[in-house]
């Protein structure tokens, strides 16, 4: 029996392991986002919260992050647990080693859960349109670099756009094909999940009234029939979504009231009210304004995804009624919230993320429909055809590797272009600029501090020893990375520590030197050809 059910899901299982395996190379090593010890501490007060019963400490933000610290809790469990049985003692303070396994767990963990709901996506596509187009669509979604980024990091864009959008299909299977209300709880329960992880997740309830509301009307087109239906199924929606709301955050069972006081106070005085100051097309602004979502579309999506949508647009009228509707949706689910995320000052590039991994979905009509001509004139395989065509996004996510966030499509100028245009808020070029510091410590000789070693400024020699200086948003992304090849790394605006700094480094869309004297220009280190950090002497230090 055990057999059978497993053979009966064999498809999704691959489909698991297709997305785990894809995510597991340099996992851990590759980036630390510039937030990350933000929600590591947030992790550890909401684990320290549940397991005390001090449910209050399960409040940190208005996002609310619910969803990521659940699986930051259970990765610290394990991971300390682990480490136990197989050493005897706790893990270590202020050892790097330590830092980096942790830190691995933690995005195993993400990773691990994520898999689930992409094979549940798949699971869904399937039903709705068969295996071909599911694999497609999830090659798509495995495959689009910028997803691959943000699926990658603690944080919560991957999470809350993998949520909403198996919230969304297994609503639109409810409504469609399956009548089983059990995907209409599977749908409330992960739209909770995602407005748990973000607040900004929200737009999934709306979304379910249209879509309750639209497809019957669309169907039959008989309003009041369509009207009656979307009132019942919504109601038990919304009912099934508050009680996981409501079981899911600890804090919702003694504090509902800071818990619905947190979240307003983010969605006004920061989401609506609050700005976010960033570098667009070369100008330092608050607000980027109505179009940056437009350049974040076309230069953070691959080529896959812009060709796809215009495949799909042209081959629209050629469509099958039901996959006619599931393509209004999905382009309908994609340009809303964009809508959405559109009104808010606050805006930044990943905030795009649901819209795009609908949209993939919607370009997968068009390849589905282009490897089944190729294969139909050619006399091949539907699979061999398919492998062929995303050959090309495999090769260019090796390229990348781990660098994910560099990419910038090459309709926008790629990245010598891009990083002008919309500022890298996550740091790139970092494996380089460790190749280069750690070039730079062998040719001078320099001694590497040992692990778990603390820096004191006052006592210890430095004459032979690496120490540089960063910004200090870039700093909390870099400095684990210092600590493993054997550097130390300071925040460049405390001058106390700065002064003992051998080098300085700056990303050239953020370097500041011609206000201090104190650097002397030493060379540029580069990505893919491309100057992303100019490297400083310290002049005020002494010589090597």
């Amino acid at each position: 029996m055990l057999m059978d059910k497993i053979k009966k899901f064999k498809y999704e299982l691959y489909a698991f392991g297709f997305y785990v395996l894809s995510r597991l190379p340099s996992l851990g090593h590759d980036m630390f986002n510039t937030d990350v010890w933000k929600w590591k501490q947030r992790i550890y007060d909401f684990g320290t919260g549940v397991f005390t019963l001090n449910f209050e400490k399960t409040i940190h933000r208005y996002h609310p992050g619910v969803t990521l610290m659940w699986i930051g809790t259970w990765a610290v469990k394990v991971y300390n647990f682990s480490y136990r049985v197989f050493t005897g003692s706790n893990p270590p303070d202020n050892n790097i080693d330590a830092l980096f396994n942790l830190h691995f767990t933690q995005k195993l963990f993400i990773v691990l859960f994520v898999a689930l709901i992409v094979a549940l996506i798949f699971h869904v596509l399937k039903k709705l349109f068969g295996l071909r187009y599911a694999g497609i669509a999830l090659a798509l979604i495995v495959f689009e670099p910028f997803y691959v980024a943000l699926t990658r990091v603690v944080h919560l864009e991957g999470l809350q756009s993998t949520l909403m959008l198996s919230s969304f299909l297994t609503l639109y299977l409810y409504v469609s094909k399956s009548k089983n209300r059990k995907w209409l709880f599977v749908s409330a329960l992960l739209g909770a999940w995602a407005v748990l992880t973000k607040t900004s997740a929200v737009f999934i309830f709306p979304f379910a009234a249209f879509l309750l509301f639209l497809y019957p009307l669309l169907s039959k087109n008989k309003p009041s029939e369509a009207f009656k239906y979307a009132i019942s199924n919504l109601l038990v929606w919304f009912l099934m979504f508050c009680a996981v709301f409501f079981i899911s955050w600890p804090a919702m069972w003694t504090h509902s009231g800071l818990v619905f006081e947190t979240l307003k106070r983010g969605i006004v005085d920061v989401g609506i009210d609050g700005g976010h100051l960033q570098m667009f097309k070369g100008v330092w602004v608050e607000d980027p304004g109505p179009t940056f979502y437009w350049y974040v579309f076309i230069l953070k999506s691959s080529l896959y995804l812009i060709g796809g949508v215009i495949g799909s647009l042209w081959l629209f009228k050629g469509l099958s009624s039901e996959k006619k509707k599931f393509a209004f949706f999905t382009l309908a689910y994609a340009l809303l919230y964009a809508i959405e995320v559109s009104i808010p000052s606050k805006k930044l590039d990943r905030y795009l993320m649901p819209s795009m991994i609908s949209l993939l979905l919607f370009a997968g009509l068009f390849f589905e429909w282009s490897v089944a001509k190729i294969a139909e004139r050619y006399s091949k395989r539907f699979m061999k055809v398919a492998a062929l065509l995303f050959l090309p996004a495999v090769l260019v996510l090796g390229a990348l590797h781990p660098d994910y966030f560099s990419y910038f499509s090459p309709l926008g100028g790629g990245l010598k272009k891009g990083i002008w245009t919309i500022e890298p808020k996550w740091v790139i070029g970092q494996h380089a600029l460790m190749d280069y510091l750690e070039e730079e410590m062998n040719e001078n000789n320099l001694v590497s501090f040992e692990n778990g070693e603390a820096l004191n400024f006052s006592t210890t020699s430095l004459e032979d020893r690496m120490v540089v200086a960063f910004p200090e948003k870039y700093y909390t992304q870099l400095h684990p990375l210092v600590r493993e090849i054997g550097g130390w790394a300071t925040i460049e605006s405390i001058r106390p520590d700065t002064k003992n700094a051998l080098l300085g480094v700056f990303p050239v869309w953020f370097d500041d030197t011609k206000e201090s004297d104190a650097w002397e220009f030493q060379e540029q280190v580069y990505l893919r050809g491309v100057p992303i950090y100019n490297v400083y002497k310290n002049t005020d230090r002494f010589g090597w």
